[in-house]
């Protein structure tokens, strides 16, 4: 397919080139917006909480996770997570625009489908 969009008509990521690194197949493809450093330093390094967007993990999910007595109380609530401004960080109180501060609707549906 890459072949065929030689002038970048048509809507197809361009990888760039591929490795291997601990066993695992990394690719990195041509830079479509911003990128992760720029999207941190832009959220004042704050890591976006992604219980905020996709609210609270399956409970079976949870069961399993060994660093779950870290995040969740025993009744399986999350544990108080705050921003860098103390405001209480709460499951699906908000929508992806506002956690990746991007109106940008192409990156918006990749992550979406990427998070499904």
């Amino acid at each position: 397919m890459d072949g065929e969009d030689r002038e970048n008509n048509v809507n197809v990521i361009h990888m760039i080139e591929h490795f291997y690194f601990r066993n695992h197949l990394c690719i990195t493809f041509e830079l479509l917006g911003l990128n992760l450093y720029e999207l941190t330093k832009k959220n004042n390094f704050q890591g976006l909480c992604m219980m905020e967007v996709l609210g609270l993990p399956d409970t079976k999910f949870l069961e399993r996770a060994s660093r779950r007595p870290y995040f969740f109380d025993s009744k399986g609530l999350p544990r108080c997570i705050t921003n860098s401004r103390g405001k209480k960080r709460r499951p699906n109180a908000k929508d992806l625009i506002s956690a990746v501060r991007s109106n940008d609707q192409n990156f918006i549906k990749f992550l979406s489908r990427c998070l499904e």
